[in-house]
């Protein structure tokens, strides 16, 4: 997860990376360090699920829920691999060349 941070001394912001089980751990400021102030996300309520606001390495960006993941995910062209079939995989890969090849033609 990334943690954002301030210094309320030298007034730097920081993001700083780290397991969820050490969010209680203190963190020092790499200027001036002093202890240094986390600043709280902001967070959904999804149906009765709490989800935070998280980076996501494969898309490159923050997202705030699975069905913003996946909106993200559809206008970047990707698809989620997982428990998905190969042959379905392949199938909507031969489905989205075909589109596009069909677009380039035009």
């Amino acid at each position: 997860m990334i943690y954002p941070y301030e210094c309320e001394k030298c007034e730097e912001d920081f993001d700083i990376t780290k397991d969820y089980r050490d969010a209680a751990r203190l963190e020092y400021c790499l200027v001036c360090g002093n202890l240094l102030k986390r600043l709280w996300t902001r967070t959904e309520i999804i149906g009765a699920k709490v989800e935070e606001a998280e980076f996501n390495h494969g898309l490159g960006c923050v997202t705030t829920s699975k069905n913003h993941r996946n909106e993200i995910a559809k206008r970047k062209g990707l698809v989620e691999v997982g428990n998905t079939k190969t042959d379905t995989i392949h199938k909507e890969s031969e489905y989205t060349l075909n589109k596009k090849l069909s677009w380039e033609n035009v």
